[in-house]
């Protein structure tokens, strides 16, 4: 959906509608991912790998329930 949503934007530049939702969608994906690397940190890796996505570089933010 990410990717999708990217190369939307390559020909709609003004849907800033859409704009809005794939930061809500990135930020959303930016925690799932962090809670994982907390959780469990080999499995966060290897989807990591399978998303083909980069490691974010500021995983030390814990998260606090």
């Amino acid at each position: 959906m990410i990717r999708r949503l990217t190369s939307h934007f390559e020909s709609h530049k003004k849907d800033y509608l859409s704009q809005r939702a794939l930061v809500k969608l990135i930020e959303k994906r930016q925690w799932l991912l962090l809670y994982s690397s907390q959780q469990n940190r080999v499995c966060h890796t290897e989807l990591i790998s399978q998303l083909n996505i980069q490691q974010s570089i500021n995983l030390s933010f814990e998260i606090q329930f």
